[in-house]
């Protein structure tokens, strides 16, 4: 069960709280809020927090597929069942005065005149004031004097259950979705309901964890990209002012190479470097199985969300072209052979590289880009694309050939 405890944001049946469903079990992340306003060091905190919690969740999940022989695809199903029947989060109610002025809070040392550090708020206006950890917090009744704030709950214990739906499911629904699975459909319908439950909640809950590490991903890149800028400012500012040609065009230098760097103009550079391997690992799933595993290992060790995989797969045939379709997931190759074959771990042009690649497409999917700037990133993957256009072309049409039947 949910406490609907959060009035500034309600939980829906559509988008389960993994913070709030598995907290008790994993010891507890903060809930994803106002992450725009996280310090870096906070944001990478809470991120090697929800690794930890991935790694529980991913076990739970596994164990949990293992042990009742199910699917994800069957879990999917499930969960769009119950998105489409769940009661909704009730609207929470808001406590207020006789002439309908909702009661708000905030911290007294922060706002209030009247807020003295030995005995707390003296204003007559805020009738009720309580310890909190960050001192005196008084509430009042919000009118146009005192419209800030956050409004207070009139119960903020209110019990909810995103998977309710799940409870009145038919019997024939979970025949549809699982088969005649004894382990699913239990003894009883209440033990049906209860595994089925939990399988839910496993499958749900690492999906979630994985999204709410993506969302601080990008804000960590967002401060990251800040960052930069202002490092970068700084540093044509010291480029236009120096006055010696030599230290002037060094530091140009640095810029164009950042510059290279961001926008993946080392894409159609490395083509001599990978074009082999992506030949031969496009025809090649056991060659291609293999690099995901090390890629995904690899990953781990520099603290990139692996998701990242699924968030480009199919790239080309998303956001390119249909003359790059026939060649989809030629940039996903590139990447495996950059994690895998190019020392990543070791090496500090590959690391740079990876890491160029990895919030470049990323923002290039999520169109965080400027328009000039997705211009430039998408100049350079069309640059690296065009190349295998030919040799994907032919040796399709050969494979095709030879496995058309022959006349006798």
């Amino acid at each position: 069960m949910v406490k609907n405890n959060n009035h500034r944001g309600n939980v829906g049946p559509k988008k389960l709280n993994v913070t709030e469903l598995n907290s008790s079990s994993v010891g507890g992340i903060p809930a994803l809020e106002n992450v725009d306003s996280l310090s870096f060091s906070d944001l990478t905190k809470l991120m090697a927090e929800l690794r930890s919690m991935i790694e529980f969740l991913r076990q739970t999940w596994e164990e949990t597929k293992s042990d009742m022989g199910i699917t994800e695809e069957q879990l999917e199903k499930l969960i769009q069942y119950n998105n489409d029947v769940a009661d909704p989060l009730p609207p929470v109610e808001y406590q207020k005065d006789e002439d309908g002025n909702v009661l708000m809070e905030r911290t007294c040392y922060d706002n209030c005149e009247d807020y003295d550090p030995d005995k707390g708020c003296q204003s007559p206006d805020h009738p009720d004031d309580v310890i909190t950890y960050r001192g005196i917090q008084c509430t009042w009744y919000r009118n146009s004097e005192n419209p800030d704030g956050i409004p207070v709950p009139i119960n903020e214990e209110q019990e909810y259950d995103p998977l309710n739906g799940i409870d009145s499911i038919p019997l024939e629904t979970v025949r549809e979705i699982f088969g005649d699975n004894p382990q699913v459909i239990g003894v009883d319908r209440q033990q049906m309901v209860d595994r089925i439950k939990f399988a839910a909640e496993s499958f749900y809950g690492l999906w979630q964890a994985h999204s709410d590490y993506r969302t601080l991903e990008k804000e960590l890149s967002n401060v990251m990209e800040q960052q930069e800028q202002e490092s970068i400012a700084a540093l044509r500012e010291r480029a236009n002012s120096e006055e010696d040609p030599e230290k002037r065009a060094r530091a140009q230098a640095v810029l164009d190479n950042y510059y290279d760097q961001k926008y993946l103009s080392f894409l159609p550079e490395d083509i001599p470097i990978c074009e082999k391997y992506i030949l031969k690992a496009f025809y090649d799933q056991a060659r291609i199985k293999y690099a995901l595993e090390r890629t995904r290992v690899n990953m781990k060790t520099i603290n990139v969300s692996e998701s990242f995989i699924l968030e480009m797969s199919s790239f080309e045939k998303r956001f390119l072209p249909e003359k790059y379709h026939q060649q989809n997931n030629i940039l996903l190759l590139y990447f495996l052979n950059l994690m895998v074959y190019r020392n990543v771990l070791t090496d500090k042009d590959a690391r740079r590289k990876a890491t160029s690649f990895i919030l470049a497409i990323d923002r290039y999917i999520r169109k965080a880009w400027t328009d000039d700037e997705r211009d430039r990133v998408h100049a350079n993957i069309i640059a690296f694309e065009e190349f295998f256009v030919g040799p994907i072309r032919t040796k399709s049409t050969k494979l095709a050939e030879a496995t058309q039947p022959t006349e006798t």
